[in-house]
């Protein structure tokens, strides 16, 4: 019960720091120019590459909810680190970087062991999902940058496709923020490389913050 309650204590406080990173991002849209590593961003470009920061904070909102909690520490720390990732050519605030360890103990003292059984059809799409993002690692490997980011870039993308392949709902819906921090990350980098197919991977992370709203609506019940 203390553990249970730590991990709340936790969540809640990486989600009040989430809140004040939220505010920063809105404040970026509003000026309309930000740097994504060291290039210069804006208009609809902006607001697609700070999309998927804002969506994982909103869906880290459920954290209350015990079987959620999880999965809302995951997205959590998926949105801090994308957060940092793209600001990884200039200083970041201490704030931020609380936050992300704030997430990070919470992701450890908070998980509850719940279990809710995954669905066939659910853990199938998982199957192929994972399978798939492996093949999409192998590739990327040569593109990614900066390098002293690379390996959490790819370390992160491995626990999610592990994370799918679990069978309890609970452990396995923590892996879709995890793939969408590899995909935004993947996306950061081709963008700042003026390459246009940084939109595939910008996609592909939409597609997995819409699915992760399937799982997530299952473990409110």
């Amino acid at each position: 019960m203390k553990r249970e309650y730590l991990g709340l204590f936790l969540c809640s406080s990486a989600f009040a720091i989430s809140i004040y990173m939220m505010i920063g991002v809105v404040m970026v849209l509003l000026t309309g120019r930000a740097i994504v590593l060291g290039r210069n961003v804006s208009g609809h470009a902006l607001l697609m590459l700070e999309a998927p920061v804002l969506a994982l904070i909103l869906l880290s909102s459920a954290f209350l909810r015990k079987k959620a909690r999880f999965f809302c520490c995951v997205s959590l720390f998926s949105a801090f680190s994308l957060a940092l990732f793209q600001r990884a050519d200039i200083e970041v605030s201490p704030v931020f970087l609380a936050g992300l360890v704030l997430s990070i103990i919470a992701l450890i003292a908070g998980f509850s062991g719940e279990k809710q059984q995954v669905s066939l059809n659910e853990r199938t799409a998982n199957v192929i999902l994972s399978i798939a993002t492996v093949a999409v690692m192998v590739k990327a490997w040569s593109f990614v940058w900066p390098e002293e980011l690379k390996l959490l870039v790819f370390l992160m993308g491995a626990a999610g496709a592990m994370l799918l392949l679990f069978k309890n709902r609970v452990v396995s819906s923590g892996g879709i923020p995890f793939l969408v921090f590899f995909y935004c990350s993947a996306a950061y980098t081709l963008y700042a490389s003026d390459l246009v197919n940084w939109r595939i991977f910008w996609t592909v992370s939409i597609v997995l913050l819409a699915y992760s709203l399937i799982p997530l609506r299952k473990l409110l019940r």
